[in-house]
């Protein structure tokens, strides 16, 4: 109840009258790690406008303590190494907290860093699987659940034979662990993998493998490639004559990235998506109320709204109200547990609760599968949550 009571206040105070809660004094900072540049960047552009959007926000409503909030964005260049760098010299510096990074690839190569002691570190990718009690979290269902959701998805249409195309990296290989757990499950023993192929992260082509899995006749082909990797599947599948649906993560769920694709964009693309990441989705009510909030702030910025700025939006202001329990001066342990504790947080994506869902607080229910309508510019439930009919 008193976690109950919690969200609620939170919610009167984004709601209430900005113009009463001014703030004042030297800002809260709150830093993220971000791939602003390199493979990832179409995802975490739009990432970094979310926290702007979400600096506005809490600044009208008070900000954190009575003072204003900024964030402080990194950019790892999508680079591991990079990531490993600059985790190293975040943590050196005591911070309690960092929004980030944006890959699997970057996720893991910095986890060993902070896993045990901080600071917090809350991944973009939902692919990457800390620990239980690690000080890394996870955004969203894990890459099983992803996986099992899009499964789902492909076998209520009726379809039964898929081909998979990952690339080689980290983010690859973690994707086809996914995939592989959940064609394990009973409920998917109908379907067949008939092609299974994979191209290194920069290769600027992938016919040869596209050629292989055309003659394999798959009726979808599912590829979890992210940013431009991803184009160039949609490329080489294209000029192959591949005429399948194309079904993908959400980390190109991004309006800018299909605009740029709108030439070789499949005749049927879908997303595995977060509850927020497209129009006309039916979620309950808690989670509706948070939408709200989350729709009037972006239509009040001018930005249309999708995958790339969804997915920052809760863990965002699950650490807004971690400093604002504690003042503004958490410690890693303190942001650590408020994370913890939580059992009934309302976000834009879903209830949290992390007794259930360690390190991530949600499951499959906070999954759905959209779809791109080139008419309307924008990104469409396809499916109910759970990528249920």
């Amino acid at each position: 109840m008193r976690r109950a009571l919690t969200a609620l206040a939170a919610l009167v105070l984004l709601l209430a009258p900005a113009a009463s809660r001014a703030t004042e004094g030297p800002p809260v900072e709150i830093d993220a790690m971000l791939s602003m540049t390199g493979a990832g960047a179409f995802f975490a552009t739009s990432a970094a406008k979310t926290l702007t959007i979400i600096e506005t926000l809490v600044n009208s409503t008070g900000g954190i303590a009575g003072r204003p909030l900024t964030f402080k964005v990194f950019d790892d260049g999508s680079n591991p190494q990079t990531a490993v760098e600059l985790a190293t010299q975040l943590a050196a510096k005591k911070i309690p907290a960092m929004l980030g990074p944006s890959l699997t690839a970057t996720c893991s190569a910095m986890l060993p860093i902070i896993a045990k002691s901080g600071p917090v570190a809350y991944c973009i990718s939902p692919s990457i699987r800390p620990d239980p009690g690690s000080y890394m979290f996870s955004n969203g269902p894990t890459g099983e659940d992803g996986a099992a959701v899009l499964l789902r998805f492909i076998r209520e249409q009726g379809m039964t034979r898929i081909a998979i195309l990952n690339s080689t990296d980290a983010s690859g290989q973690a994707v086809d662990k996914s995939l592989e757990m959940a064609l394990a499950l009973p409920e998917n023993h109908s379907l067949q993998v008939v092609a299974h192929a994979h191209f290194a992260p920069l290769d600027v082509s992938v016919a040869a493998q596209i050629s292989q899995i055309k003659a394999a006749n798959p009726q979808a082909l599912i590829s979890w490639a992210v940013g431009t990797p991803f184009g160039t599947v949609l490329r080489s599948a294209t000029d192959g004559g591949l005429d399948v649906p194309i079904l993908t993560g959400a980390g190109n769920q991004t309006a800018d990235q299909m605009k740029q694709y709108a030439h070789i964009l499949p005749k049927a693309i879908y997303f595995e998506s977060m509850l927020d990441m497209a129009t006309g989705a039916v979620v309950p009510p808690p989670i509706a109320k948070m939408q709200a909030i989350y729709f009037k702030a972006f239509n009040t910025a001018g930005v249309q709204t999708d995958g790339g700025y969804g997915g920052i939006w809760d863990m965002a202001m699950i650490y807004v109200d971690a400093f604002r329990h504690y003042n503004g001066n958490p410690t890693a342990d303190q942001v650590h547990d408020f994370i913890e504790r939580q059992r009934a947080y309302p976000g834009v994506s879903g209830v949290y609760d992390y007794s259930k869902y360690a390190q991530r607080g949600v499951g499959q229910d906070a999954d759905m599968i959209s779809t791109w309508n080139p008419g309307t510019q924008s990104f469409v439930a396809a499916s109910k949550p759970g990528g249920r009919k």
